[in-house]
């Protein structure tokens, strides 16, 4: 089976995801949107909105008691074939994770080995997906890497604890694009960094993005930002895709409530002093 439209990239259409408690949790309702080749999806929304677990779901990251209730999620290779990722699992899943997609985590530091040299973290995804590569392929591939985002292949021998936030942020972005994935998926790559570090960074993404012709989810709090670097966003509230569209639409022209007071929780820069609006939570 092949995809109406070659352009798309990403189907997931009505899912559904349940953390299965004593109390079940539904983290994600009927949410359903498409991604084309080369596109930047931004989804927005609140802390516990359930961003991250979308993602997890599409990468099949998801670890009990999450589990996907209902809906698909399809994968439309540039090979021609739809792959539907809730039918993965043991290799076909080893080998669908970073090599079709990707993802950039939440937390540098706490995703990378600290005490484990940067090259070796690097190195063991080509061990893995590349086994005949030989060892100085390796090394240059990670070198390479590590060029790409603008850090000195010298500290290929260091560890992340010697590096500052923003190198290890893009030490987790090289390690991503390691196997040219067709889709990479940042949840909030420039948390914790200053605002210089950040403009640099989402700089980067970009202009990589540009080179290589992925495409990108990129989770974050800031619609603002999101309008400066995406194409479409997509605005979650309690688990629903409440709002989605043309960037520059939602953010100019929002339809939802929630939409519009989100965007109010942001100060403007220009024009007169306003108050701020707060988001209120359900109790």
């Amino acid at each position: 089976m092949t995809t109406q439209d070659p352009n798309v990239l990403l189907t997931v259409k009505n899912l559904d995801v349940i953390y299965d408690t004593d109390t079940p949790v539904h983290a994600v309702q009927n949410a359903s949107f498409e991604l084309r080749r080369g596109e930047m999806l931004g989804l927005a929304g609140e802390s516990g909105c359930g961003k991250t677990t979308l993602a997890y779901s599409i990468n099949q990251m998801l670890k009990e008691p999450g589990k996907i209730n209902s809906g698909t999620v399809i994968f439309h290779d540039k090979s021609g074939t739809d792959i539907d990722i809730r039918k993965l699992s043991g290799k076909a899943l080893r080998e669908y994770r970073w090599e079709k997609t990707s993802m950039v985590f939440q937390g540098a530091m706490n995703s990378l080995s600290p005490v484990t040299k940067i090259e070796k973290q690097l190195a063991d995804i080509y061990k893995t997906h590349r086994p005949d590569m030989p060892k100085t392929e390796r090394h240059d591939r990670c070198a390479h890497l590590l060029e790409m985002v603008n850090v000195d292949p010298n500290r290929l021998a260091a560890c992340p604890f010697e590096l500052s936030g923003g190198m290890r942020q893009r030490v987790m972005i090289a390690m991503a694009l390691a196997l040219e994935p067709q889709l990479i998926i940042m949840d909030e790559p420039t948390t914790a960094l200053d605002v210089v570090v950040q403009r640099e960074i989402i700089e980067e993404i970009s202009e990589l993005r540009r080179e290589k012709g992925f495409s990108v989810i990129f989770i974050t709090h800031d619609l603002p930002m999101l309008l400066e670097i995406t194409d479409k966003i997509a605005v979650m509230k309690d688990g629903v895709i409440v709002e989605q569209g043309v960037s520059e639409d939602v953010y100019f022209n929002p339809q939802h409530p929630y939409t519009q007071r989100l965007l109010s929780s942001f100060p403007s820069l220009t024009g007169d002093r306003g108050s701020f609006v707060r988001v209120p939570r359900k109790k």
